[in-house]
């Protein structure tokens, strides 16, 4: 930005980084930044899907610091580096996938959503990764054909578009080494009101997709904000919903 081109960068429209914890402390949370301190949320959580890119996080317990990437959509290619600013890995989910789970890396879909917060609906990102990515993906997979829009009764779009989606825990898995409680995700009708104030809100995310995907030069990736202190996340399964990967149409990233 300069006198001659005072364009300002479009800020983060999140106001919420939601994140499923599937351990023993299971359930939905996000961190406050002015409180400082981790905030459960209630169960059943009720969203609308704006968008969605897919990324890298984790920790590496060895040098006890985070894991990041740039964001991605289809295609991509994703730069993760450590909270030092130190890049380790680069390239496509599926090449560089060993060398990200060894440092402690996981893939993770990052859900921008708009959520009730009182009466008013804000934009929110879901960080879904561990056990809640494989529930994520097979519900996508199983809602993205294309239907008549039940709000005007004459657009097609994607079912999963179509109304809200609904957040709950699952069954206790104890069949492992580790016991773990996934996410399930399902579809309910919303309103017409709702669906129009969700539309305004996808519209700052796709604005703010669209220049961050412009300018971010793939050898040094933003960093995101992410208001959660680094710790070493708890232990559970980190499933792998991209293998076996029987065509390219099932990978979304």
């Amino acid at each position: 930005m300069s006198r001659s081109n005072p364009t300002l960068k479009t800020p983060h429209p999140s106001t919420r980084w939601f994140e499923w914890k599937g351990g023993d402390n299971s359930g939905l949370q996000y961190y406050d930044k002015e409180k400082k301190e981790t905030v459960p949320v209630a169960l059943p959580f009720t969203f609308l899907l704006l968008e969605e890119t897919g990324g890298v996080v984790g920790y590496n317990k060895k040098l006890k610091t985070g894991i990041r990437s740039n964001e991605i959509q289809q295609g991509g290619t994703l730069v993760v580096k450590y909270g030092n600013g130190a890049t380790f890995a680069s390239g496509h989910w599926m090449d560089i996938k060993d060398k990200v789970k060894g440092a402690g890396g996981k893939f993770s879909s990052n859900i921008y959503l708009a959520y009730k917060d009182g009466s008013e609906l804000k934009i929110g990102v879901l960080r879904a990764s561990g056990c809640a990515l494989g529930p994520w993906f097979d519900f996508t997979r199983a809602n993205r054909e294309m239907v008549i829009s039940p709000f005007d009764g004459k657009t097609e779009l994607a079912r999963i578009y179509s109304g809200a989606v609904v957040m709950k825990a699952g069954k206790l898995d104890e069949s492992g080494a580790v016991a773990f409680t996934p996410s399930t995700f399902a579809m309910v009708a919303c309103s017409q009101e709702s669906n129009l104030a969700a539309l305004a809100l996808s519209a700052k995310v796709d604005k703010y997709l669209a220049e961050y995907f412009k300018r971010a030069p793939m050898d040094d990736p933003e960093s995101h904000e992410d208001p959660e202190p680094e710790s070493e996340p708890e232990q559970e399964p980190e499933p792998d919903p991209l293998e076996p990967a029987p065509d390219d149409d099932s990978l979304p990233f």
